[in-house]
């Protein structure tokens, strides 16, 4: 949590950020932190979880044929750099419109 928002973080050493597909994220997530350890000092990428789906939304919508290749188990969605770059540690437009967690944390 952060500011009261639920904050979902993923990691990479090297290659792209892998997920098991493009909805992987919680439903209550309101920020995405893609941490970036594979060179030198980590680098942070947060941005609104809604915005993330839109994003990943619409590269898939620019491959038509993505929808008639058939799903394997071992199918992961890759985040590339250039797919995160502009949120490189903008952190206040990350938390600024993004929704509180309704969820009850004790």
């Amino acid at each position: 949590m952060v500011d009261r928002k639920l904050v979902q973080v993923i990691s990479r050493r090297s290659g792209g950020w892998r997920l098991p597909d493009a909805s992987h994220l919680l439903d209550d997530t309101a920020v995405v932190v893609f941490v970036d350890f594979s060179d030198g000092p980590p680098q942070f990428y947060p941005v609104q979880a809604d915005r993330f789906r839109q994003d990943v939304a619409d590269r898939y919508a620019t491959h038509p044929d993505r929808g008639t290749r058939q799903h394997k188990a071992d199918n992961r969605h890759v985040v590339r750099t250039e797919h995160v770059a502009q949120w490189r540690d903008r952190w206040e437009d990350a938390l600024r419109d993004a929704e509180p967690c309704s969820c009850m944390l004790s």
